[in-house]
Formats: structure tokens, sequence, C-alpha cells
């Protein structure tokens, strides 16, 4: 059973990771060409970009180094609880959406509708 810390750790992970793709995008960069310049495969970019994976301290400054940003860029807002507990939603939601996309039977599809339906959702 995973505790708080251990929801801490994957979201950190997670916030690290979209921006060193959001990061990579921007400098038109590969996961190969990440890969390439950090000595680690494409995989394990993949890995660090959705957070599945932990960065050690030296692949984080070859990393940082690659995406020509300072040591601290990947590390800004992290204490910031607001932005962790975002994250942790927006976490929630993609799963959300992979799960009921992943639905083929139309009784569930109108389950999960109605249920949806019954929350009082603010416009």
């Amino acid at each position: 059973m995973r505790g708080k810390k251990d929801d801490y750790v994957s979201n950190v992970a997670k916030i690290i990771g979209d921006k060193i793709r959001k990061r990579r995008k921007v400098l038109g960069l590969s996961r190969e060409s990440l890969a390439y310049e950090t000595n680690v495969t494409h995989q394990q970019i993949y890995k660090y970009e959705h957070g599945k994976n932990n960065i050690s301290l030296g692949r984080y400054l070859l990393i940082c180094n690659a995406l020509r940003v300072p040591y601290d860029y990947l590390l800004k807002d992290l204490d910031n609880k607001e932005v962790v507990e975002e994250n942790q939603k927006a976490v929630i939601k993609e799963n959300i959406f992979k799960h009921i996309n992943k639905l083929k039977d139309d009784n569930e599809i109108l389950i999960i509708s109605n249920l949806v339906k019954t929350f009082k959702i603010k416009e």
C-alpha cells in the first residue's frame, strides 16, 4: 500500500518529467537526441518524462545541461503545495479518461455517464 510520501515522490517525478518533455519540445529535440546527449536510451527518457523512474543526481545534471537550463529549473515550484496538488488532480483525471476510453460495453458507458451527471459541476 502506498503512503502519502510515496504519492508525493511520484508527483514530483511527474512534474519534473513534464518539465523535461516540454523543454525538450521547445528546443525541438527528439527523445533519441536527448538520450544520446545524456547517455541513456530513448526508452529511459520516456520513463523520466512520464515520472515512471526517478532521476539520479548525475543524470539530472546531464539532462539540465542538454536542455540548456539552470540546475534549479526543473525543481522550481516543487515546494508549492498547490502546484503538486494540481498535478496530482491532472494525473487522476488522465487515469479516469484512460479507463473510460477502454470501456466497450454500452451499458457501462451509460452507467458512467449517469454517475457523472449526478455531480455538481461548476461551469
